[in-house]
C-alpha cells in the first residue's frame, strides 16, 4: 500500500518511537525494556487497558513499520522498535 508523503514522518517517529530506535547499542533491548514498564503500568490500572493497548500498538506499529521500511527501503531496520513493544505487551497479557 502506497503511503502518503505527509504522513511517513510521523510514522517513522512511531516506529523508532522517537529517539529511542536510534539509540546505540541495542535499540531492540531498548525498545523491549520500554515494552515491559510501560505494559506493567498498563496492567497495574487492568488488563483490560492492556489488551485494549496490546491491539493498538500492534495496529499502529504494523502500519508504522511498513511505511518505515518503504521510506528507508530496508526491511527490519533495527531502529524499528515498536515491534518489540508490541512483542512484550502480548507477552505480559498472559502473565498472572
Amino acid at each position: 500500500m502506497k503511503i502518503s508523503s505527509a504522513l511517513l514522518p510521523p510514522l517513522a517517529y512511531i516506529a523508532t518511537l522517537g529517539p529511542f530506535g536510534h539509540m546505540r547499542p541495542a535499540p531492540g533491548t531498548i525498545g523491549s525494556a520500554i515494552g515491559i514498564f510501560s505494559g506493567y503500568y498498563l496492567a497495574s490500572h487492568g488488563t483490560g487497558l492492556l489488551a485494549a493497548a496490546t491491539l493498538l500498538v500492534t495496529a499502529i506499529g504494523v502500519f508504522a513499520a511498513d511505511a518505515y521500511s518503504q521510506q528507508s527501503g530496508r526491511k527490519d531496520a533495527p531502529e524499528v522498535i515498536i515491534d518489540e513493544v508490541a512483542g512484550q505487551f502480548s507477552v505480559l497479557l498472559v502473565l498472572p
